[in-house]
């Protein structure tokens, strides 16, 4: 799973506010996410990789793979530069994390 903040959510488009996404990346860590039960029930791991999220989660066993914190409000200006998309485009369809990189979470 990729999380990430969204700074169109300043347009207020978002029922909940970005710090919202720190908290459900702990949460999916310690495996209390309703797509963590979904995960163990079909016997899944659940990968989580940081691309943007606002919250600091350097000391949580994710892939970190941040572009930067969040993305600029599309409604403004563009949400990201063609430099950090082309960053992180090889992240889209890689394969999963080796089991010594990062704790399995769910």
């Amino acid at each position: 799973m990729f999380a990430s903040d969204h700074g169109v959510t300043a347009e207020g488009v978002s029922a909940y506010p970005s710090v919202v996404t720190g908290e459900m990346v702990k949460n999916f860590v310690a495996g209390g996410a309703a797509i963590c039960v979904l995960a163990r029930a079909i016997e899944a791991r659940l990968e989580v990789v940081d691309v943007g999220v606002l919250s600091p989660l350097d000391d949580l066993p994710i892939v970190h793979a941040r572009v930067r914190a969040g993305t600029r409000n599309l409604m403004v200006e563009a949400a990201m530069t063609q430099e950090e998309t082309a960053r992180r485009w090889p992240l889209v369809g890689r394969p999963p994390a080796a089991p010594w990189q990062t704790a399995p979470t769910c």
